[in-house]
């Protein structure tokens, strides 16, 4: 009988043992899932993090092309207004042009009209 309570104790430590080492397991297991959890978080917050300052990026470049897109109509504008004013001088100046023919016709013409009246 002594016999076979020495062999129940030694499989109570054995199945004791067993416990042990399957809590240790348990343990590593969930240690090592929360490892894993962390780090597909962390990896998760970095590719937002990415995406984020690339939107900026995106937001940043849209703003610049927005602003070269604004400073291309102020230049188109004041090339419309030189070009205008250009054709106004022009129009003045053919204006004069003619007034001085026209004074010069007058004045050319003056002495035959008073010949002819005279």
């Amino acid at each position: 009988m002594a016999a076979k309570d020495r062999e129940i104790a030694l499989l109570a430590e054995e199945i004791r043992i067993l416990k042990e080492e399957k809590k240790t397991a348990d343990a590593e297991a969930a240690t090592q899932a929360k490892t894993s959890q962390e780090a597909t978080e962390e990896a998760r917050a970095e590719a937002v993090a990415k995406l984020a300052q690339s939107d900026a990026r995106v937001a940043e470049a849209e703003s610049q092309v927005a602003e070269v897109k604004s400073l291309v109509v102020e230049v188109e504008s004041r090339a419309l207004a030189a070009e205008s004013r250009a054709a106004a001088v022009n129009a003045r100046e053919a204006l004069r042009a003619s007034a001085r023919t026209i004074a010069a016709n007058a004045d050319a013409a003056e002495p035959a009209s008073t010949a002819a009246l005279g």
